[in-house]
């Protein structure tokens, strides 16, 4: 029998920890960063309370949706969560994600417990690298901009696109003034300036 493994993953990003924390709690937020690349969250569904359920659909470049889910055992925001994870019919295992202040920036470091064979190990340090990679694009692109492939987004025109990368603020997804298109090839997410249409 195959001993249970471990992998511990890191990423530091220039945010700080409760705009990070928001982004992994945040429904809103995680369909738009979660994921390794080529991978497209397409629900996210979180019951942030001890015992509350998660549930994230990853669709995969063959159009097939993986299901990840699990129940939250510890919240401490926004330093630390942990909990269970299971996709599909696969042992379940353990996430533990902490969020340590490194001065303007944050030590994002993912432990993942209790993982059955090496082959998922392999996968599961695959897809936590294109975790974070996404989430630190999603923090520190110029302008925060916010991209993703995603096929039914709509394209900016040109004059937008220019905006959108000379802009110099971001917000979390709300209804102020967050707007959405194309930008070669990915889904952006922007925040408009006050009055601004696209």
């Amino acid at each position: 029998m195959t001993d249970e493994l471990t992998l511990t993953v890191r990423r530091v990003i220039a945010a700080p920890p409760a705009r990070l924390f928001a982004a992994w709690t945040q429904p809103a937020l995680l369909r738009v960063w979660w994921g390794p690349r080529d991978v497209r969250c397409i629900a996210a569904e979180v019951d942030l309370r001890i015992g509350g359920a998660y549930r994230l659909g990853n669709q995969l470049p063959d159009g097939r949706v993986v299901w990840i889910t699990g129940a939250f055992e510890s919240i401490d925001p926004p330093h630390r969560l942990v909990y269970s994870w299971q996709i599909g019919d696969e042992p379940q295992s353990r996430v533990t994600v902490q969020f340590a202040p490194l001065g303007e920036r944050t030590e994002v470091t993912v432990l993942h417990e209790r993982i059955a064979t090496p082959a998922m190990r392999d996968d599961h340090a695959r897809g936590w690298d294109g975790c974070l990679d996404g989430l630190l694009a999603w923090a520190m692109t110029p302008a925060y901009l916010v991209r993703r492939r995603e096929p039914g987004a709509q394209r900016f025109g040109t004059r937008w696109q220019a905006e959108v990368r000379r802009h110099a603020e971001f917000g979390l997804l709300d209804d102020l003034g967050i707007v959405r298109g194309r930008l070669e090839g990915d889904l952006v997410l922007c925040k408009m300036r006050l009055g601004a249409r696209p």
